[in-house]
């Protein structure tokens, strides 16, 4: 694997298809209490962590959703699971 991934654009896509892939793995085994505990970050817990993964979920902590961090970050779960076959499939 070259060390400059812009030369080999190729092995750069494979490098990221896997990583998602694994973060989706990981994902998709978290239990609602693990959600709820502390992650390694001092004062956030994994939902946090979760929801920081895509601005997407973030935006929707706001008052026309009425979400908070925890449903932002399960809407973020329940997403990521329900498209696994999408992504593994890429």
């Amino acid at each position: 694997m070259p060390s400059d991934l812009d030369a080999d654009p190729e092995a750069a896509i494979e490098l990221c298809r896997a990583a998602h892939a694994r973060l989706i793995a990981r994902v998709e085994q978290i239990t609602d209490e693990q959600v709820r505990s502390p992650s390694r970050l001092p004062g956030w817990t994994v939902a946090h962590v979760l929801t920081h993964l895509s601005p997407k979920y973030d935006a929707m902590r706001n008052p026309q959703t009425g979400f908070g961090l925890e449903e932002a970050a399960l809407k973020q779960m329940d997403d990521n699971i329900k498209n696994l076959d999408h992504w593994t499939n890429i």
